[in-house]
């Protein structure tokens, strides 16, 4: 009997309802608040989409985790002795007020995701004041209502009252915040056309003209794999290696539409307008098309191209999606949601020690029919193909790889260890480690040898999306001309850019008029003046709001030719 009113002492009704509306308020936050308010944001709601993370597979997920949260935390407050339970409150209510207050108006400095691609902005006074902030609040928060003795004990039961007060306003603002973002959100759709996978291993008997963008491809990691070993290219025989090349964009939007359609984004039109103009105004790989060239475009439909249909009157790898989504890896979707509540709530000084980006929720769901920018799973792919497939008609075939972005996951065996747990220099031998060996079974196959191989990247890495240019830009470049091969790889100085990208791919094809769209590499001698051009656009809030134009003439590795031509706003969208 004694032990029975102990328990019914020891856990009162007010405790119940305390610790459920501190349990509620928690998961509600961390797990339906920050990631739902993440998606349904107009900014990111089209790349989720783009990544098959549609609303009716996401949130169920998110919904479940923060219920299992609340229960978990729920039984766990109430077990509490009273002093641990009345500390465990404050924290919790600390966290979410500062947290919240994190996510309203102190993460601006970010521009987004740091791994995103910002990893290079600063953080303001060092995140000091910051910090300051998040401790003043943590005294008045939870220390005060601890100080239960003396004349201190009505001090301690206001602060306890005014914790409560916290819980409950900080639920019913970020309620009012998620219900806000889902009314106010995009509307969902779902492409009708996708970049399948079809075709992706298939080569030509004849005439073969294939092109490995990396993302992110810097020359930097160019040298790196050299100085790890002298020879790590010696299997590239016939290529040559352009040291000075320049890409025309700063990022994968507009670089790869660009470099297929040879069409500049002047930034009048958002990305997606720019992106159907694009590819509906281009003649360079229609005629390819017409030429009698089979033409396979396998890349990020976010970044790349937002509406296949677009492409399909010349491109054969573009079906009909018809809208079949799941969840492939549950488990790292939460840890990914996970790691991004930590991110959006955590104080300044704490943000680029998580290392999250948008595109570690890409592989999280899959339709299994669209192409995504997936290097592990295309690897694994290769393994279980029997090499290339070969048939009759020419073949043009563009493969966007994720490359040398961060952050980090591939070993050099190209499997997937997670993001952060690799270094660029692994990731890049594990992304060569396919090259290679696609380029191994061209050569078993008798079709190295007529073949155009062109190694690229979209653009060089950029430290930072807010801060201006304070060295040159320079995107590794690989190229092996059709009739060569079997000599060691060269490298050349000769000042190219993404603008002899396109002239190129028809000069191999032997395309009459392939000098209609510019010079080709090969037409390019060292020692030629070129004057060349390069778009850097800034990230200044939440958008790209500014574009700065270069010019460089002559030789684009020394800074000192990098000139500042002109500066206009942009729209990003």
């Amino acid at each position: 009997m004694n032990t029975e009113k102990k328990k019914s002492k020891y856990i009162t009704k007010s405790k119940l309802i305390i610790s459920a509306l501190a349990s509620l308020a928690f998961s509600f936050s961390f797990f339906i608040f920050a990631p739902l308010t993440f998606y349904f944001s107009e900014s990111n709601r089209a790349f989720f989409e783009a990544s098959n993370l549609y609303d009716h597979i996401f949130v169920p997920y998110v919904v479940f985790a923060a219920a299992v949260v609340f229960v978990v935390g729920f039984i766990g407050l109430i077990i509490l002795p009273r002093r641990l339970h009345t500390l465990a409150i404050s924290v919790i209510a600390w966290l979410l007020v500062c947290g919240y207050l994190q996510i309203l108006f102190l993460n601006s400095w970010t521009g987004g995701l740091i791994a995103d691609g910002n990893g290079g902005v600063e953080i303001p006074a060092g995140g000091i004041p910051n910090l300051i902030l998040w401790i003043s609040l943590g005294v008045i928060i939870v220390i005060m209502p601890q100080l239960n003795f003396g004349k201190l004990k009505k001090v301690a039961e206001i602060a306890k009252m005014v914790v409560v007060y916290l819980l409950v306003l900080v639920f019913v603002m970020q309620g009012a915040g998620v219900l806000e973002a889902v009314i106010t959100a995009p509307e969902e759709s779902k492409h009708k056309d996708v970049l399948s996978y079809d075709n992706i291993f298939e080569a030509s008997k004849n005439h073969n003209v294939i092109v490995f963008l990396l993302d992110k491809f810097d020359i930097k990691y160019y040298y790196e794999l050299k100085d790890y070993d002298p020879d790590f290219f010696a299997e590239l025989d016939g290529f040559t290696a352009y040291t000075d090349h320049i890409s025309m964009y700063a990022k994968t939007y507009p670089s790869i539409a660009y470099m297929l359609t040879g069409i500049e984004q002047d930034y009048e039109n958002g990305r997606e307008e720019y992106f159907r103009q694009a590819y509906t105004n281009t003649t360079a790989l229609p005629s390819l098309k017409e030429a009698g060239y089979d033409i396979n475009l396998y890349m990020d439909d976010y970044y790349a191209c937002s509406d296949a249909s677009v492409l399909k009157d010349y491109v054969d790898n573009v079906v009909e999606f018809d809208g079949d989504v799941k969840m492939s890896q549950p488990k790292i979707f939460y840890k990914h949601i996970v790691r991004y509540s930590l991110y959006a709530y955590s104080p300044d000084i704490f943000k680029k020690k998580i290392d999250i980006s948008s595109s570690n929720f890409a592989s999280s769901a899959t339709n299994n029919i669209s192409y995504s920018v997936n290097d592990a799973r295309l690897y694994k792919m290769w393994q279980k193909a029997e090499g290339v497939t070969l048939k009759e008609d020419n073949n043009f075939t563009f493969i966007h790889l994720r490359g040398c972005h961060n952050p980090f996951n591939l070993d050099e065996n190209c499997k997937n260890i997670g993001g952060g747990n690799s270094t660029s220099l692994k990731q890049s031998r594990g992304v060569f480690k396919f090259i290679k060996e696609y380029i191994a079974d061209l050569k078993a196959k008798g079709v190295y040898e007529d073949a155009t191989i062109i190694i690229t990247g979209d653009h060089a890495d950029g430290l930072s999306d807010s801060a201006e240019l304070d060295s040159p830009k320079i995107t590794g470049l690989l190229v092996k001309e059709r009739g060569s091969f079997g000599t060691p790889m060269t490298e050349s100085s000769a000042q190219l850019c993404h603008a002899n990208f396109l002239p190129s791919v028809l000069k191999d094809a032997k395309m009459e008029n392939y000098a209609d769209y510019g010079k080709a590499y090969s037409d390019i001698k060292e020692g030629e003046n070129v004057v060349r051009t390069y778009s850097l656009q800034r990230l200044l809030r939440e958008e790209y709001d500014e574009s700065i134009e270069y010019r460089i003439e002559g030789d684009g590795r020394d800074f000192e030719n990098w000139e500042i031509v002109d500066r206009h706003d942009v729209s990003y969208r």
